[in-house]
């Protein structure tokens, strides 16, 4: 990992600061530049081992010899120290870990077209491109005519045949113009008879007829594979009858005097679709897979040959005639693909070096066509750590037989860059929160405010993910902080990469709840968000987001009276509570022990019957100036100390943010109607008030400048007089 050479501790002096009585801190200062730290730990790649080769053997090798690398002194797979995990689709294993005796051989009888269509008997040669084409009759073409004839070689020998003059309208290509059907099927049977001499292998001829008929013999030895190779003899008269040739061999595969396999096959070439369209369908052999290689011209109707095979469980191919080695590769697939070993059951996949282990079953196998190779889908990946790590392959064979293989892994080599025949590297996963811009925020707001969670990687068999959210406790201790799983669905793979997204999660500044679907911070707490692959510990991302910058205000209380004697009418009516609070407040003294207050509306009490027995200057009053809403509980005494008086209440934080402000403060005026607390109207004389007004903490979500206002609490003792009445 690269080394970050950014001097925190330096910047982060610098946003701490003092002005003015007011101090001014961050909320998580530790985490500032998201870019740093949400990316620097994916510095590199993340790689998938693919298992694909046997080690030492060559890259011509394509499958893990499960038998070699088992043996003693067998060699251990070395790969990349970034290389986390073994890939759930990316293993070969070669096919003799899968041998089960007697399974690997096959009863099957090689069907060949003989019909006039399959020879050429015409040529014409494109005067520009110098393009042979071949034809087996005249029929459609504008013209017939004949000039010098064409000399060339076949599988069969050399052949002559007239050129057209011109090819204006022929339609009638010829299947085989080469004769190499028979030159392919005789090294089909070389090569069943080498591959599994316990095979038997039968063939026959069609036109409207069958013709060159051979049982089926083993050929398990050379005179049996030169009997059935000399019986494919290439004589094309006459018509397409499918039914014929169909039914001779499922006499043949049904008598178990001629066959030696629980297996049988049929390989079918022609070049054309059957003319016994009533009888062909009902000589098809039940349970036997029909394996039909197509020569001919591709625009005619196939469609009959590739059911024959869709229908009973074989394989379909369309083989342009003039390509003689692709005929081969075909004769030799279909072979591999009737006599290769039988699929195991399950594979299971175990790494005994994690802690704990690790095991992963097979989702699917599939034969490879070209070389009888398994290629094996795992429901799972299975993790690497990065070191030496012990492999165990278990092959559940039919009839409850298992094989186990074991070998390493040393996942301790360079670390990859790029992919490569044994390794698909992928960039580290990203994971961000997102605001309403779809943006990256430098910090999250004091107020409830929504996130987007995005998370992108490489794509694997995850859907949804679920990514741990943690609003931590403050650096300077407090309580816990909140904690939420927070799922992700999946939305798409694109161009390589999975993204996992979720629209919208909320988060605000309150006290924490644990996994109610909202992330709570706490002031100084730090959003930090995790993902690592369920499976694979090394796969990882997080994403840290600090609170905004906050300046923290301190509360204040300061309290004044408004005239130090006051007297009122008589008071008449019964009170429930006798005080009485204004907002936005304005004192101006008018006179000697007379004064002026303005007021912007009312706080607390604010019955219109009530209001009008509080004029501040018939009612002990008293001024306070406060930054935050505030709660207060006053005693009143007479001058020989006995009670008279008590009040509790609240101005709620609506009705305080409705009225007008000067900086952070609101001016409330205070009045207390004369009542005792039995009701009773006061008498004239000295009283003793002691009072206490507690302000909220207040969050500021200026987006500007925003802030906290802390608590604050005062209780003062003031004296004053109170004449009933006026003299």
């Amino acid at each position: 990992m690269r080394k970050n050479h950014l001097n925190l501790s330096r910047l982060f002096s610098c946003l701490v600061f003092s002005r003015s009585g007011i101090r001014s801190r961050l909320i998580a200062p530790a985490i500032l530049f998201l870019a740093i730290f949400s990316h620097a730990q994916n510095d590199g790649k993340r790689c998938d081992l693919l298992i694909k080769s046997t080690p030492g053997a060559g890259a011509e090798t394509a499958c893990l010899d499960l038998k070699a690398i088992n043996a003693p002194g067998g060699s251990s797979i070395q790969t990349a120290q970034n290389a986390t995990r073994i890939s759930r689709d990316g293993i070969i294993f070669c096919k003799n870990a899968f041998a089960v005796p007697g399974v690997a051989e096959a009863d099957i009888v090689f069907i060949y077209d003989n019909s006039g269509s399959m020879t050429a008997k015409f040529a014409w040669i494109n005067p520009t491109t110098q393009d042979t084409v071949f034809y087996f009759n005249t029929n459609g073409c504008a013209s017939g005519d004949v000039g010098s004839n064409l000399t060339y070689q076949t599988a069969e020998g050399p052949r002559t045949v007239p050129l057209l003059v011109n090819n204006a309208g022929c339609r009638s290509l010829a299947g085989d113009p080469y004769m190499a059907r028979g030159a392919v099927i005789r090294q089909g049977i070389d090569f069943l008879g080498s591959s599994s001499p316990g095979s038997t292998g039968g063939a026959v001829a069609f036109t409207d007829v069958v013709a060159h008929q051979q049982p089926l013999v083993q050929l398990n030895t050379p005179a049996n594979i030169s009997l059935l190779k000399n019986s494919i003899v290439l004589d094309s008269a006459g018509g397409t009858h499918y039914g014929p040739p169909l039914r001779q061999a499922g006499l043949w595969l049904a008598d178990p005097s001629l066959t030696r396999t629980a297996k049988k096959a049929i390989v079918f070439l022609s070049d054309g679709a059957p003319t016994d369209l009533n009888q062909y369908e009902a000589s098809i052999p039940r349970e036997v897979p029909i394996y039909s290689i197509f020569l001919g011209d591709p625009t005619t109707d196939y469609a009959r040959l590739n059911n024959l095979s869709t229908r009973t469980g074989g394989t379909f191919y369309l083989v342009d005639p003039d390509n003689v080695a692709k005929m081969n590769e075909v004769m030799q697939e279909i072979i591999r693909a009737i006599t290769v070993v039988t699929l195991p059951k399950t594979v299971e996949i175990s790494n005994s070096s994690l802690n704990p282990g690790q095991k992963s079953l097979s989702l699917s196998m599939e034969r490879r066509p070209q070389d009888g190779n398994v290629t094996v889908t795992l429901d799972s990946i299975l993790a690497l750590k990065q070191g030496v790590n012990d492999i165990t392959v278990k092959v559940n064979l039919e009839g409850g037989k298992s094989d186990t293989y074991k070998f390493k892994v040393q996942a301790d080599g360079p670390a990859a860059i790029n992919s490569n025949p044994s390794l698909a590297c992928f960039e580290q996963p990203t994971l961000v929160m997102l605001n309403s811009s779809n943006q990256v925020d430098p910090s999250y707001p004091l107020g409830p405010s929504g996130y987007a969670i995005r998370l992108t990687r490489s794509p694997s068999e995850l859907t949804g993910v679920t990514v741990a959210a943690n609003a931590g406790k403050p650096p300077n201790g407090g309580p816990p902080g909140d904690v939420e799983a927070i799922n992700l669905p999946f939305i798409n793979v694109q161009s390589g990469v999975a993204t996992n997204h979720l629209n919208r999660f909320s988060l605000q500044m309150s006290a924490p709840v644990r996994n109610n679907g909202v992330l709570e911070v706490v002031e100084n707490g730090l959003v930090v968000l995790k993902w690592s692959h369920p499976r694979d510990v090394r796969e990882t991302a997080s994403f840290s987001l600090p609170g905004q910058k906050v300046n923290i205000i301190p509360g204040f209380i300061e309290v004044e009276r408004v005239i130090p004697v006051t007297q009122t009418t008589p008071i008449t009516e019964p009170i429930s509570d006798p005080i009485v609070i204004r907002g936005g407040a304005v004192l101006t003294q008018t006179g000697p022990g007379v004064v002026n207050v303005d007021s912007r509306g009312c706080l607390y009490n604010c019955n219109r019957n009530i209001i009008s027995l509080s004029d501040p200057n018939k009612t002990p009053s008293f001024i306070f100036k406060v930054s935050a809403p505030f709660s207060f509980q006053l005693f009143v005494y007479d001058h020989l100390g006995q009670f008279v008086l008590e009040s509790r209440g609240a101005v709620k934080p609506a009705d305080w943010e409705a009225m007008p402000k000067t900086a952070d403060s609101v001016a409330v005026v205070m009045s207390i109607i004369p009542v005792t607390s039995s009701g009773q109207p006061w008498g004239n004389g000295v009283y003793i008030l002691n009072a206490t007004i507690t302000t909220e903490e207040m969050a500021k979500n200026d987006s500007a400048t925003p802030s906290k206002i802390s608590r604050a609490r005062v209780t003062f003792t003031n004296k004053f007089g109170y004449m009933r009445s006026a003299n």
